[in-house]
């Protein structure tokens, strides 16, 4: 039998052709080992290279940002009007209101009587809405409560209205208060000649005061027991049984505005007062 005996340079080099496969496998699994590692620290280079904003980007947030702004702004604009529109609508009422409260008061306290020689009545005035001296509407006498140095409750009382702007106080409604402390002005007893015409020239006594500004119209209609129209430009001693007051009226802030400004505040209120008493 023969024997097959290996070159000894054969042997090695078999050795090394092993180890050099060993090597392989061992950096090949030294690599898989890694290769999630790397994968990771990639993926983080890369989010961070990403996670910068290019010129382009920059513009268009920049953009949308700019959009939003303006429509923030428009938003506070609108809500600025919106607000000073409900501003405006609340004292336009408010004011009315005061009028109506005052006029009432007054008017259901009023006194007559037709007494010969001791008559006590009301004055239905014919006023010009253009002319300020000519803006009288109405003179009734009224419980009241009068200044400090009266010595009765019983009052002229006086309403005045007009357009004119040529005056200090166009727009304005305004009431005069007459006690018996002005001795020249209270005499209406026996109503005689222009008992209801009272100089304001005393501004501690029978002067005009502002009820409320921004009338634009205001209108006084009595009527008696029938429900026929009080002529103007009349004196009576016997009240009428109701009276209607019918007034435009507008923001008072805007006086001094445009008329197509001060329209769109325009509201027009009426009230029927009725009276205890009645002229058949």
């Amino acid at each position: 039998m023969s024997l097959y005996k290996a070159k000894p340079g054969a042997v090695r080099s078999e050795a090394t052709t092993q180890t050099g496969e060993m090597l392989n496998v061992n950096l090949a699994h030294r690599i898989l080992l890694k290769l999630p590692q790397y994968m990771t620290r990639k993926r983080r280079l890369k989010s961070t290279i990403s996670g910068r904003f290019t010129l382009v980007e920059m513009m268009v947030s920049m953009t949308i940002l700019s959009i939003m702004i303006l429509m923030m702004f428009q938003f506070m604009i609108a809500s600025q009007k919106t607000l000073a529109w409900s501003d405006r609508t609340w004292r336009v009422y408010e004011n009315s209101r005061v009028v109506f409260d005052l006029l009432e008061r007054d008017l259901q306290s009023t006194l007559f009587d037709d007494t010969p020689g001791m008559e006590v009545g009301m004055y239905i005035g014919d006023p010009d809405p253009t002319d300020s001296t000519a803006a009288l509407h109405i003179c009734f006498v009224s419980a009241a409560d009068p200044d400090d140095n009266a010595t009765s409750q019983l009052c002229e009382i006086s309403y005045k209205h007009h357009s004119d702007t040529s005056a200090s106080d166009p727009y304005d409604l305004t009431r005069q208060l007459t006690s018996n402390a002005d001795t020249t002005n209270w005499n209406f007893y026996g109503m005689p000649s222009n008992w209801y015409i009272n100089s304001d020239s005393d501004p501690n006594l029978a002067y005009f005061e502002q009820i409320v500004g921004g009338i634009e119209t205001f209108a006084i209609v009595c009527r008696d027991g029938s429900g026929n129209v009080i002529s103007s430009d009349t004196e009576i001693s016997e009240g009428p049984t109701q009276i209607e007051i019918t007034m435009g009226i507008f923001d008072e802030n805007l006086v001094d505005a445009p008329e197509e400004i001060r329209n769109q505040t325009m509201r027009e209120f009426t009230k029927i007062i009725f009276l205890g008493h009645g002229v058949e």
